[in-house]
């Protein structure tokens, strides 16, 4: 019985970077107690709260984030996953794609409807993505980076970590400038820049002095 459950376990982690759920484990018929049994005998490693690791499974990049992305939807396999079961934004997005200098924590995804996470360190932001505001990097769903940037000026985050966030997406030639200078255009004002453009914005901030402030 052992082999069995870890055969049916070890199936469903097979696309999940060797991380599953105990909802997911009971919709193979794989009970809790089960669970807490392959825990016990070293075959399974216990990574939060109703979600486990396959022991011996490959270390991947942002473990982290990838279990606050399952518990949204824990019933869900992560192939099935639509967009309003929660994507990755904000702080999150930009330590995804590599830009900026945000820590890990806290884990913060946009979801359609206003919902509370059990979790302290999971931020949960209501909104209603577009299929075109979207993308996928490392295997999760994201916000592109001109809707990232929108986002972090939205917040108020200060001028020094949007500035960086900018700088690097297009050292990276992961934005355009010019689309990006567009989506800038209603934060001008609240940034010391009333009447200027988007344009205006984008140079303000990724200028030496604009990162600083």
């Amino acid at each position: 019985m052992r082999s069995e459950a870890l055969g049916r376990l070890s199936e469903i982690s097979l696309y999940q970077w060797g991380l599953l759920t105990a909802r997911q484990a009971e919709h193979q018929g794989v009970r809790r107690w089960d669970l807490h049994r392959l825990v016990a005998d070293g075959a399974l490693e216990a990574a939060g709260h109703g979600v486990y690791r396959i022991a011996g499974a490959p270390v991947v990049a942002h473990l982290g984030i990838r279990i606050a992305w399952l518990q949204l939807a824990p019933g869900e396999i992560a192939e099935d996953r639509r967009v309003g079961q929660g994507v990755l934004s904000h702080r999150s997005a930009a330590v995804l794609y590599g830009v900026g200098d945000f820590e890990p924590e806290p884990y913060e995804f946009t979801v359609p409807r206003r919902r509370r996470s059990r979790r302290t360190d999971v931020v949960l932001h209501t909104a209603v993505l577009t299929d075109s505001e979207v993308d996928w990097q490392d295997e999760l769903p994201v916000t592109t980076p001109v809707r990232l940037v929108r986002d972090l000026l939205a917040d108020r985050h200060d001028g020094g970590h949007i500035g960086q966030v900018l700088a690097d997406l297009l050292a990276r030639r992961l934005a355009d400038r010019k689309r990006l200078a567009a989506a800038m255009e209603p934060y001008a004002a609240a940034y010391g820049l009333p009447g200027e453009s988007g344009a205006a914005l984008l140079k303000h901030l990724t200028a030496p002095q604009g990162r600083a402030t």
